[in-house]
């Protein structure tokens, strides 16, 4: 077998040659898994898009301030008796569903979780700004489904 040519990444050369949408392999942590003849071929910066960048109007906390409290079993929020309430109000309340922003594809709130300020206006500015939420019962994320016992207020 002849493995002196390889059409696919002479495909991608000649797709990044376009300048359009970069070809971004998820999981490369930047490149640094990426195969070194990829990297020779695409480039480095090609690479970069494996994080999530700063993006104007994406409030992006420290991600401390990205831990929640587990106040209830995820179980129990998320097949407990449940409402779904504006963004504003679920501050304080116990997240009934799974919201996973993409990028970057990490689940910033579980049921059983108590929301904060801080996630929801990650979430809010983040789907505002074009993230997708799959996970979330309402994708833009105008309204969360919250637990309607008040546990998190102990």
């Amino acid at each position: 077998m002849d493995h002196s040519t390889a059409p696919v990444l002479d495909a991608l050369q000649a797709y990044h040659d376009q300048d359009q949408l970069p070809f971004t392999p998820p999981g490369h942590k930047q490149g640094r898994g990426a195969d070194p003849r990829v990297r020779a071929v695409l480039g480095d910066a090609v690479f970069r898009a494996d994080e999530l960048p700063p993006c104007p109007g994406i409030h992006v906390p420290d991600p401390g301030d990205l831990r929640l409290r587990q106040v209830t079993l995820p179980r129990d929020a998320f097949f407990g008796e449940v409402e779904q309430v504006p963004a504003d109000e679920a501050v304080g309340r116990v997240c009934a569903e799974m919201l996973t922003p993409y990028p970057p594809g990490v689940p910033a709130a579980l049921p059983g979780e108590l929301l904060d300020r801080a996630v929801v206006d990650y979430l809010r500015t983040g789907a505002d700004a074009g993230m997708l939420m799959p996970d979330a019962a309402d994708s833009t994320v105008a309204t969360i489904r919250v637990s309607v016992h008040d546990v998190g207020a102990d």
